[in-house]
């Protein structure tokens, strides 16, 4: 028959006394256990941390704080952080874009004005037309000129009448880089306005520099016909400067004009003719503008000159040779501009010829006056 055993009221101390082993193990159990919270909550708390701050370096977060700062910071601050925007991922750019595009013409800061402009150019943001055109009557000129670029890089389709009644606006003696923008612009644009007006500024002998060779690419640009004779009298002028003559050359070569086929021959056979090397290197580049117009005109006996300026020691010869080779899809030329995509020591050149390349399949067009001044020799 069993027995109940009695229960004696002793302390914890004495139970786990009487039974030190006992005890021993309930320690260890508790001190497990809270070691074991302890890890857990540490791992949970640094998760939570970490998860926060992924949200802040990327998403929506990461966009609307790079909003605030365009919006609200410093001036400086802020065209540093316009120009961020260039470098987010496409689908983030989306979010931002609306804002920009409002700066180019509502803020009341003109640096920041221009600089969101100059970004969205770079961008090639087509949403932005309207805000350049508005642009184009702000009263600061480097806004008025950053908007000029933006509706030239952008291709604007509606810009070439306000850019002409824009450039009838300006005082040619003072506003010289503003009257050539433009008629780089409407040049790239081919945007056809009367070419009377613009060959009678040319041709005063008080016309800045500038804005002559500016006409004279805009004539070639538009193919202007009623230029011609403007053109091939300046070409032939040998009291002219050799480049002012070489820009009339390279017009007259992309309107394409067989007549001066004479003309461009005895151009270059007059300065083959010269005996002082000093002289010859002075009309390098009317020599050049010549053969290469010559081959527009379909002279293919240019073709190994031009070829022999590709591996010209000077890497400006060979980066006007390799684009000029590249634009006419000179079949003679793949294999040299091949060696050049790879191998030329000039990396304007090599991207030159791997741009000439890339493009070969595709059909020709004019590709511009191979004179601009982002590098004065194209």
């Amino acid at each position: 028959m069993w027995k109940t055993r009695e229960w004696s009221p002793c302390s914890k101390e004495e139970s786990w006394n009487s039974n030190p082993e006992s005890a021993h193990n309930v320690s260890g159990t508790v001190r497990a256990l809270t070691a074991f919270i302890l890890v857990t909550a540490s791992f949970l708390i640094s998760s939570s941390i970490f998860a926060e701050s992924g949200k802040e370096e990327k998403g929506p977060t990461r966009v609307e704080a790079l909003r605030a700062k365009i919006l609200y910071a410093s001036s400086t601050e802020r065209r540093n952080e316009i120009r961020k925007v260039k470098s987010l991922a496409a689908d983030e750019q989306k979010l931002l874009i609306p804002d920009v595009v409002k700066l180019c013409t509502e803020d009341l800061d003109p640096n920041v004005r221009e600089t969101s402009i100059r970004i969205l150019t770079e961008m090639k943001t087509q949403e932005a037309e309207k805000a350049f055109l508005t642009a184009l009557k702000d009263k600061v000129d480097d806004v008025q000129l950053a908007a000029i670029s933006g509706l030239r890089e952008i291709r604007s389709k509606e810009a070439g009448p306000p850019l002409v009644e824009l450039l009838k606006s300006l005082d040619v003696k003072k506003e010289q880089t503003k009257y050539s923008s433009i008629m780089r612009a409407l040049g790239a644009l081919h945007h056809k306005t009367d070419s009377a007006p613009l060959i009678k500024t040319a041709e005063e002998a008080d016309t800045h520099e500038e804005i002559r060779r500016s006409i004279i690419l805009y004539l070639g640009d538009v193919k202007a016909q009623d230029g011609y004779e403007f053109l091939i009298k300046l070409a032939r002028n040998e009291e002219k400067e050799p480049d002012l003559r070489a820009y009339a050359v390279n017009s007259i070569g992309r309107m394409k004009e067989a007549r001066a086929v004479p003309d461009l021959k005895q151009i270059l056979e007059t300065i083959r003719n010269q005996k002082s090397p000093k002289e010859r290197a002075r009309m390098s580049r009317l020599r050049f503008q010549s053969m290469v117009a010559l081959m527009r005109l379909g002279d293919r006996s240019m073709v190994p000159e031009v070829m022999s300026a590709a591996r010209d020691d000077d890497p400006v010869v060979r980066l006007r040779a390799v684009r000029q080779l590249g634009e006419m899809r000179t079949p003679e030329a793949k294999e040299l501009l091949e060696f050049k995509s790879k191998y030329d020591e000039n990396a304007r050149v090599k991207k030159a010829a791997k741009l000439a390349l890339d493009e070969w399949d595709k059909t020709p067009g004019d590709t511009g006056s191979d004179l601009d001044d982002s590098d004065k020799e194209k």
